[in-house]
């Protein structure tokens, strides 16, 4: 696809993938590919906030161990965790699953201020 548009840029990231069609895979990838796209969009995100973001997730990235995955953390915090497993067991939390803040009540809370800097007024 030589004409990108916003439009045309879902399906042309879609497209940029080697999967096998019609793989679990590619279901899922697409999946998350249109609600990102969609996000997006609908947030009317800024370059500042997308640079927030991925600040945040290379922030994770660099402060995981071998012995501590913050990817896997950050997972339970924002409740991927949890609703994976609501879902593979008809809508019940597992007993002894930590999911959401709870995780992270021994540790300082950081200010969103620090990645999104208020530019909008009211």
């Amino acid at each position: 696809m030589s004409d990108i548009n916003q439009f045309s840029i879902t399906q042309a990231v879609k497209d940029s993938f080697e999967t096998e069609p019609g793989s679990r895979f590619e279901t899922l990838l697409h999946g998350v590919l249109d609600h990102l796209h969609d996000a997006t969009r609908e947030l009317n995100i800024t370059h500042e906030e997308w640079m927030g973001v991925l600040n945040f997730l290379y922030d994770c990235g660099q402060i995981s161990t071998p012995e501590r995955h913050e990817f896997l953390l950050l997972s339970d915090v924002l409740g991927f965790s949890a609703r994976v497993d609501m879902i593979n067991t008809r809508g019940v939390r597992p007993r002894g699953r930590i999911s959401g803040r709870s995780t992270w009540t021994m540790r300082p809370r950081r200010s969103w201020a620090r990645i999104w800097p208020t530019t909008a007024t009211g």
